[in-house]
């Protein structure tokens, strides 16, 4: 199959983010593509590299010299005063334009009930992006890109449409679409998008799911061997080497290239002074917030209090105070609650 449009380590970003990282792929004759992904992965911008609405910021894209491409926007350019009539036909008359029965097809499943003589500025939204998938299904062009064509479109019109492309006598169609059945019915290929680069599976949406579930089974199966030999050799770098030997520096430096990616151990005694500091500032705001309430204080609240204490709030605390806190109080509080009542600290004899 001739090669129709061809991508090479192409870059796109916006601002820190990189939505397409060094991607190389290419569009193909007889090829009807379908592009997934989550919202905000790219495959507008992806789209929009391909038809060259938009340079990468790296990289190439070539198409085939003589072929045209077809792109459905998801917002439309049109002039303020043009008709549907000029949009879709070159303002030809009916009788011109009804002798091709594709071209009757089209206008009445897509512009049914609609005035070709209409300006296209007085219609909906919707209504526009109907005129603007029929301008681009009756223009002829050899590879058809659609963004979200079955948008504004009930289930009638979509299911008439994958016909129609399936029919259509088109070299190549790319298109984008949340309509999984709309995807089984049309492609032959999909593209996932994600985390800058993209992902190319046979098949429609269904054999889509189908092989990327296996894939990321194989791939979990391939992360647990290596976590398990990177376990076997940082014992094996553990033990002490036998008497008058050495470790083989080619299995050392195995190992460190395995370990190479993995993050540094996190430090357990810091994380809990962290968590400690961040406690006693939120303790001693609460406080500063509350010195005027001070006998509504939650009693749940306190044994939750850390043992290094504010002093500021150490006056606040109930008389069901904590047996750990207890012994950092200012004299006479630990026996005597926020509300004045006296009584026998938590932990004392005469409470036993």
């Amino acid at each position: 199959m001739a090669n129709l449009i061809n991508l090479e380590r192409a870059t796109v970003s916006f601002g820190t983010r990189t939505l397409l990282d060094g991607v190389s792929l290419g569009v193909d004759e007889g090829d009807a593509i379908g592009v997934v992904g989550r919202n905000g992965d790219g495959k507008t911008t992806l789209l929009q590299v391909l038809t060259g609405t938009r340079q990468p910021d790296s990289g190439r894209v070539t198409h085939t010299s003589g072929s045209s491409v077809g792109y459905l926007r998801q917002s439309d350019d049109f002039a303020a005063d043009a008709t549907v009539r000029d949009v879709i036909v070159g303002g030809q008359p009916d009788h011109i334009w009804a002798a091709d029965a594709d071209t009757r097809a089209v206008v009445s499943h897509l512009l049914g009930g609609l005035d070709l003589d209409s300006e296209v500025g007085n219609l909906s939204g919707g209504e526009r992006r109907r005129v603007a998938l029929a301008a681009v299904l009756l223009a002829g062009h050899d590879v058809l890109v659609l963004d979200e064509p079955t948008n504004h479109l009930d289930v009638e019109v979509i299911g008439w449409l994958a016909g129609h492309l399936a029919a259509l006598r088109t070299k190549a169609l790319v298109v984008v679409s949340h309509d999984r059945w709309f995807l089984d019915a049309v492609c032959t290929r999909t593209w996932e998008v994600h985390d800058g680069s993209v992902d190319a599976y046979e098949g429609g949406y269904a054999a889509y799911v189908l092989a990327r579930a296996e894939r990321m089974r194989v791939a979990a199966g391939t992360e647990a061997r290596r976590r398990n030999l990177m376990r076997k050799e940082l014992a094996w770098l553990r033990r002490g080497p036998p008497a008058r030997t050495s470790k083989p520096k080619f299995r050392i430096q195995a190992a460190n290239e395995l370990i190479a990616n993995e993050p540094e151990p996190r430090d357990a005694l810091a994380l809990q002074r962290f968590a400690t500091r961040a406690l006693a500032r939120t303790c001693s705001t609460f406080a500063a917030c509350s010195s005027r309430s001070a006998s509504r204080i939650n009693p749940r609240v306190a044994p939750l209090l850390p043992a290094a204490i504010n002093p500021r709030v150490a006056p606040l605390l109930p008389a069901a105070i904590n047996p750990r806190v207890a012994p950092l109080l200012p004299a006479g509080r630990s026996s005597t609650g926020s509300t004045g009542r006296s009584g026998p600290a938590p932990g004392s004899a005469s409470s036993a």
